[in-house]
């Protein structure tokens, strides 16, 4: 049997959930890991299913345990000529891997298109308040964000892969 596999069609990050495609039943596969993808990510990243509920069609609401929210921060400022928002550093973690935002999904409000961050760049780091700066996916990706703006990171987003591993272990008696 093919894994189970496929593309995030929508996300509803309040409440930790995803829309997925699937010809397949998730239901069993709540309480197991879902694996995530995208070209632009420094590493697969997962979640575990929650719940599982078949909306119609090939269609799965899957809700996961953890948010999915990496960051939030405000816009100190713009360079809109490169793509680039700029604001205080926003997480810990990037102290250790630079890049772990990279091609995850940039969201200022609901109302807006999502966007995917590329690259993630980090100034000062000896200074008391280092800058981070996100070079957008899309050159044009920062011209109708504003200086003060709120902004959240999320681990998953529209258009992502996603699949699940199916893997069975086989057990001997020692002996035989």
């Amino acid at each position: 049997m093919s894994p189970v596999a496929g593309k995030i069609d929508g996300v509803d990050y309040e409440n930790r959930a995803m829309t997925v495609s699937s010809d397949r039943d998730l239901s069993g596969y709540v309480g197991r890991s879902i694996f995530i993808k995208n070209p632009g990510y420094t590493k697969t990243t997962s979640f575990e299913v929650a719940s599982a509920e078949r909306l119609g069609a090939g269609q799965w609401r899957l809700v996961v345990t953890q948010p999915p929210i990496i960051a939030k921060a405000v816009i100190k400022a713009l360079d809109t000529e490169k793509g680039e928002v700029i604001s205080e550093r926003i997480t810990e973690k990037l102290f250790g891997a630079v890049s772990l935002l990279d091609g995850k999904t940039f969201v200022t409000t609901p109302e807006r298109v999502p966007r995917r961050v590329k690259r993630t760049a980090i100034t000062g780091i000896s200074q008391p308040d280092p800058i981070q700066t996100l070079k957008m996916q899309g050159k044009d990706d920062a011209l109708d964000l504003k200086v003060g703006e709120s902004y959240s990171i999320y681990d998953f987003g529209v258009g992502d892969d996603y699949y699940f591993c199916d893997v069975e272990i086989e057990t001997k008696k020692e002996g035989t």
